[in-house]
C-alpha cells in the first residue's frame, strides 16, 4: 500500500466478545483493558476486559480483538509514533 494513499475504516463489533477493525495504520499501546490504535483519519481507543490482539497485519490495516469490549472512544490522530512504528523504523 502506498504511503498517500487513504484506506477505508470500518468496525465490526461481534456480541461485544469480538472486534474487527480495518483501516488500521498502527497501534500505539495495548494492555488487557485498552489498545489504542491508529486509523488515517483518527485515533480509536478500545476499552475493556482481557482484551488481545488476536491478528494483526499493518500491510492490510486489519485489526481483530477479542475479549469484553465496553466502549470505543475516537479522538483526533496525533503526530506520536506508535510502538510498532518505533520498533520497525
Amino acid at each position: 500500500m502506498q504511503s498517500n494513499e487513504k484506506t477505508l475504516h470500518s468496525l465490526t463489533l461481534e456480541a461485544q466478545k469480538r472486534l474487527s477493525v480495518t483501516g488500521v495504520t498502527d497501534v500505539d499501546a495495548f494492555n488487557e483493558t485498552e489498545i489504542r490504535a491508529v486509523t488515517d483519519s483518527s485515533s480509536l481507543l478500545i476499552k475493556g476486559e482481557d482484551l488481545h490482539i488476536e491478528a494483526l497485519d499493518l500491510s492490510l490495516g486489519e485489526l481483530v480483538v477479542t475479549g469484553v469490549v465496553f466502549a470505543l472512544v475516537y479522538s483526533s490522530n496525533t503526530s506520536q509514533k506508535g510502538i510498532f512504528k518505533r520498533m520497525f523504523s
